[in-house]
């Protein structure tokens, strides 16, 4: 009897609708839809019991702007889903079209207009492969550049010329592919101020 009573709380517990996933609760997001998140878990309707987290969240994380994520079932019928979104660190401008790019150079859409980010102007499309990824030391070479010089303008790449910029007198800096943009700025800075110095600073 006591056999036959333990299979039948099982069987309530994995048949009855009571445990069947309906609602979700998520968090962490900035940039992505709730139902998007939850549709991409592909949960709903399942058995609390049977709920697959790492499959869930290895599926969450095919979205566009999450990192990671993590999928944990809550009795009785719904998932809890912690989300860790990309942070975008700069606009990356293709043919007229843009789109963001986190630290690690993974590209993204654009999902609301953050001005405090530099903007790069890829003239040639050769740093966005792909696989939609920027090398992440160009990423980082833009950052330096536009903390280190927010002043300066029109920062652009093309496969020929590298990285480049225009200064605010109008004159044009080509940095290539810089391995230390800090020494390269620093070596900038000097330059111009002996230009200056001398009187002799010209675009």
């Amino acid at each position: 009897m006591l056999l036959a009573g333990l299979v039948g709380v099982l069987v309530l517990l994995f048949a009855s609708d009571l445990f069947y996933v309906q609602t979700a609760e998520i968090n962490g997001l900035r940039f992505s839809r709730k139902s998007e998140v939850y549709r991409a878990a592909n949960v709903h309707g399942a058995s609390v019991f049977w709920v697959d987290g790492q499959e869930a969240a290895q599926s969450i994380e095919r979205l566009p702007y999450v990192r990671s994520a993590t999928v944990h079932p809550l009795l009785p019928d719904k998932v809890r889903i912690d989300v860790v979104e990309r942070e975008p660190v700069a606009v990356w401008r293709v043919a007229g079209q843009d789109v963001w790019v986190d630290s690690e150079g993974v590209a993204m859409p654009v999902a609301s207009p953050l001005n405090t980010m530099p903007v790069l102007e890829d003239r040639d499309g050769s740093s966005l492969g792909e696989a939609k990824r920027v090398d992440p030391d160009l990423v980082y070479n833009v950052l330096t550049l536009h903390r280190r010089l927010p002043e300066a303008g029109s920062l652009a790449y093309d496969k020929l010329h590298g990285l480049n910029f225009g200064l605010p007198d109008g004159a044009v800096v080509y940095l290539g592919w810089p391995e230390d943009v800090e020494r390269q700025l620093q070596e900038l800075s000097a330059l111009q101020a002996t230009l200056a110095s001398q009187g002799s600073l010209q675009s």
